[in-house]
């Protein structure tokens, strides 16, 4: 299996990749890869180092283009929204009936089984190319914080956002509510603690307390669990994470008026040399973009109105 071309948008071309490979993407979409269904939006690869292997995470965008060859034939695979925008779904441009499948996998699979009557298989992260470094190196390079994860016995907690001072903070996991498979969304706004179960698109319960622990007692289940376990705040991890996030030279909505904060945070996390004069910051920072209270988010929109201003930066 060969790939030729991975594309989300206009092309961009990378000189420090071979060749035969391109590369384009849009920034993240904060609702998909940093909201309540974020587990859904990115995948866990295995990385060997000569250390350790360890996990990493990797976006899956919205619209992102695979073009691989398969007996010499070229497919093209399209990540798509389903679900209203739960999850992600895989079109293969080939196939005559542009069917939405639910991973990379089956969308060629299915599509090569019907052009050649073959049933040989292929596996997602192939697929999408995310064996090999360049590519996740490329779909890794606007990513200001990767999410991760935390095992408590069978549960896998998703570490999602971590917030200013843990205002902010997101994660989730899945467990059974009522019987059923359920997304549970842990959050911390204001100080306050809170809860919500998601069936599909639909949330069911919601509980809120001023600790992690009480508003766990509240939901009546994971009895065995101190909430702060649960909300995945007292691990290591994600200490060391909160810790590192709060020393990275990225600006708060306190600190768009500081001319000098925020040029070391467009060279480092934009990697073009801005002329923060002429994007007139001042004016930027005073009402032009609307966004929340959380860092991330406001990168996001900055990186929009960078592309905006495109014909002023230099590479």
């Amino acid at each position: 299996m060969k790939i030729f071309q991975i594309s989300v948008s206009s092309l961009i071309n990378f000189s420090c990749l071979p060749k035969n490979k391109q590369y384009n993407f849009l920034p993240l979409v904060v609702s998909f890869h940093y909201g309540i269904y974020a587990v859904n939006w990115w995948t866990f690869i295995n990385k060997k180092t000569p250390n350790e292997e360890k996990q990493i995470c990797i976006p899956l965008r919205l619209n992102m283009r695979v073009q691989i060859e398969l007996n010499k034939t070229k497919l093209i695979v399209r990540i798509v929204s389903t679900e209203g925008n739960i999850n992600p779904g895989y079109v293969c441009e080939s196939d005559v009936d542009s069917k939405i499948y639910l991973s990379a996998s089956e969308a060629i699979n299915k599509t090569y089984n019907k052009l050649f009557n073959n049933k040989t298989r292929y596996s997602g992260p192939s697929v999408l190319g995310f064996d090999n470094e360049n590519i996740t190196q490329e779909l890794l390079s606007d990513v200001l914080f990767c999410h991760f994860k935390i095992t408590v016995d069978k549960l896998s907690i998703l570490i999602i956002e971590l917030g200013d001072d843990m205002i902010g903070y997101l994660s989730s996991f899945m467990y059974k509510y009522q019987g059923k498979q359920s997304l549970f969304v842990q959050k911390i706004e204001s100080k306050y603690y809170y809860i919500e179960v998601f069936q599909k698109k639909e949330r069911v319960p919601f509980y809120s307390d001023f600790s992690p622990t009480k508003v766990w007692e509240k939901t009546g289940i994971l009895k065995n669990y101190n909430g702060r376990i649960l909300f995945g705040i007292e691990y290591p991890a994600t200490i060391n994470a909160l810790k590192n996030y709060a020393e990275s030279p990225i600006c708060s909505m306190n600190e768009w008026n500081n001319i000098e904060v925020m040029s070391e945070a467009f060279e480092k996390h934009l990697k073009w040399k801005i002329s923060v004069v002429e994007l007139g910051m001042a004016t930027v920072s005073h009402g032009q973009l609307s966004v929340s209270h959380n860092r991330l988010r406001a990168f996001d929109r900055l990186t929009v109105l960078a592309d905006h201003f495109s014909d002023r930066l230099t590479i």
